[in-house]
């Protein structure tokens, strides 16, 4: 088999090299890809629900938090811990006394305490069905700033629309003698408050519920309204919450499970994807180089020089055979 001459080697180089350039070429645009997707909120659905979702979606997510209140099992994991409630008038006549110490617009402070776990106590003796049954539904955000004293101590039910979710410790010789050793703080709005949220605290969690500071999940909240909180928020600025002490229920609705999975579904198979095509142009590399050095090997192929040459002397075997020819 005659061996490949300079222009073909040439040729098999740059048809290497031209594999190479393409390959590279479609692993830079799935890159590209993976980037701008990554950008979409719809790509973190099991971090973060788009806010752009379609009519249908809201309305399937919405129907899926109303039905949350008669799961069977959004309550299976209440703890009910024994103790008095607002029911017995010797817990209002206690409490009123406390809330003397309370202020509004203002950060929350030591005075301020006693009710705080007064109120804590009181969600903690009674089921979230029970506090619902009894609660104000949806009172306006305005109301809570502009007459604090009238819903002091009352009990409120919403759908929030939460977006942070941190938890805090809490020490033997502070939770004046609650029980509880953990708090969860979540924050976010109402459909009725739009961009103003609301600070409410609970004292456990579902299991499953995503925590952090960039949580996107609707729960149905129940709890006793205490104040409206100073806080500092990202951009440095004080503002003022109403801040209540409660119960909460949480499902993940259907169709954001569903949008969920869709989008790790598809994460996966572009992951997938990309480490095949990248396990080619890594074999490619490592292969061409091979290739090349097979086709220039001084042992096996022949150099130009050594070309010229042999036709050279070919060349003069032929004139000296047709001299003596004739």
């Amino acid at each position: 088999m005659p061996l490949p001459t300079r222009y073909q080697r040439q040729t098999l180089f740059r048809g290497h090299e031209l594999t190479r350039l393409m390959s590279m070429v479609v692993l830079l645009l799935l890159l590209w890809s993976l980037i701008n997707q990554a950008r979409q909120p719809s790509m973190w659905n099991w971090i973060a629900e788009p806010d752009n979702r379609s009519a249908e979606t809201r309305a399937a997510d919405l129907e899926s938090s109303r039905d949350v209140e008669s799961s069977p099992t959004a309550g299976s994991q209440e703890k009910i811990e024994p103790g008095p409630t607002d029911k017995e008038p010797a817990e209002w006549e206690a409490i009123k006394k406390e809330f003397a110490a309370v202020g509004d617009k203002t950060a929350l402070g030591a005075e301020e305490m006693p009710a705080y776990w007064r109120l804590m106590k009181w969600s903690r003796s009674q089921s979230y069905a029970d506090l619902r049954r009894r609660a104000e539904r949806e009172v306006p955000f305005t109301k809570l700033f502009d007459d604090p004293d009238r819903f002091r101590g009352k009990l409120i039910g919403f759908k929030l629309h939460v977006r942070q979710v941190v938890d805090w410790e809490v020490s033997e010789d502070s939770n004046f003698g609650s029980g509880v050793e953990r708090v969860y703080e979540l924050r976010g709005a109402t459909e009725q408050s739009l961009s103003f949220p609301y600070i409410v605290v609970v004292s456990e969690l579902p299991a499953k519920m995503p925590r952090g500071m960039n949580v996107f999940e609707d729960v149905m909240f129940v709890g006793y309204f205490l104040k409206t909180m100073l806080y500092t928020d990202g951009l440095g600025t004080q503002r003022a919450s109403p801040l209540l002490i409660g119960r909460l229920q949480w499902r993940q609705s259907p169709a954001l499970k569903t949008r969920q999975q869709a989008g790790q579904d598809f994460w996966w198979m572009t992951v997938f994807g990309g480490a095949v095509l990248l396990a080619i142009v890594v074999a490619s590399w490592r292969l061409g180089p091979k290739r090349r050095r097979a086709a220039v090997d001084p042992v096996q192929a022949e150099t130009e020089e050594d070309a010229i040459r042999r036709f050279a002397e070919q060349s003069s075997a032929d004139e000296s055979s047709r001299s003596a020819e004739s």
